[in-house]
């Protein structure tokens, strides 16, 4: 993908896609929980941050990333320490103007879920589909490639240490790993020819509930990316476990480490007809590049009896001339 100067951003105040929501009641901006968010520690000298996956689970997630990279350090440097905060979480329903992708990388948008059983080939080729125009549509990308999907059950997948919902801050994608990631997509067919030739690539999740029941526990944190510093983000490696490999297959994922002036955001009791979508890798010069996120249970409101919660993760591609 060709370098150059970045489009001219226009912030949409309003944007078609973004699900209105009034204001905070006491007028002095969005309403708050306090709630715990885990950070990744920094790991001691000469260790790296990271951990095995399950041989069960590496299948499910192996294609977010570049095939072609491998773990170059010894297994037993992986290090993992959680560095848990007690932190403001901010209701984006409350906001008086709600966070796009432009302002924030990130945007809540109004879109009912056309497909009712994701099991359905036909359904599920459709949903991808409208995946691709609500992403073409809030990025004003000229191209949308869905490449992958996973639906997690919190009841049943152990993507995250403590269950499916990854609770670990996180970026899927790194500097390196992103643009890798767009161009090994395009050598196997995936982006047409043209993709190649294309000034700017980004990656975006569009996470969406896919259960009948509104959201009640495991929702999506999201980091403001104009409150993250370069001093605050390292590498975290997710490698692909097992006995007698030679070689490991890896994940590279960004890490974030804390900061007093970090701000988070969430939308409370999603339900099927919306869906966030957030920058996971933006190749343009300017902000937004990554957008860091987590699940994690806002104190005051998750209840014993909240039902699992069950999410529909489809990655794409965005191409610009």
């Amino acid at each position: 993908f060709r370098g150059g100067p970045p489009p001219a951003i226009t912030r949409r105040h309003k944007s078609f896609f973004t699900v209105e929501m009034p204001s905070g009641a006491d007028g002095l901006g969005a309403a708050r929980v306090a709630s715990t968010i885990t950070y990744p520690a920094k790991p001691p000298a000469g260790r790296h941050s990271g951990r095995l996956m399950e041989p069960s689970i590496w299948p499910r997630i192996a294609p977010i990333w570049p095939s072609s990279t491998h773990f170059p350090h010894p297994v037993d440097s992986l290090h993992e320490e959680d560095d848990t905060r007690l932190v403001d979480v901010e209701d984006g329903r409350t906001c008086a103007e709600p966070p796009t992708l432009d302002s924030h990388g990130f945007e809540l948008c109004r879109s009912p879920c056309v497909a009712t059983d994701l099991d359905d080939a036909a359904q599920l080729e459709a949903y991808l589909a409208q995946t691709a125009r609500l992403v073409q549509r809030a990025t004003r990308a000229d191209l949308v490639v869905p490449f992958h999907h996973v639906r997690i059950d919190t009841a049943r997948d152990r993507f995250g240490k403590r269950g499916g919902a990854v609770e670990r801050v996180h970026g899927d994608y790194t500097a390196a790993s992103g643009p890798q990631m767009l161009q090994e997509l395009g050598e196997c067919g995936v982006l047409p020819p043209r993709a190649r030739t294309m000034r700017r690539g980004a990656i975006l999740n569009v996470w969406r509930n896919v259960s009948s029941e509104a959201v009640r526990s495991k929702p999506l944190a999201l980091c403001h990316v104009g409150s993250v510093a370069p001093d605050d983000v390292g590498v975290y490696y997710l490698v692909e476990g097992g006995e007698g490999r030679a070689e490991r297959r890896m994940g590279m994922n960004l890490s974030l480490h804390y900061s007093p002036a970090h701000r988070w955001s969430y939308f409370p009791r999603m339900t099927r007809d919306e869906a966030l979508v957030f920058y996971t890798y933006d190749g343009r010069a300017d902000e937004p590049r990554f957008t860091f996120h987590a699940a994690f249970d806002p104190l005051p409101d998750t209840a014993p009896d909240a039902p699992p919660r069950v999410a529909m993760i489809v990655r794409c591609a965005a191409l610009f001339e």
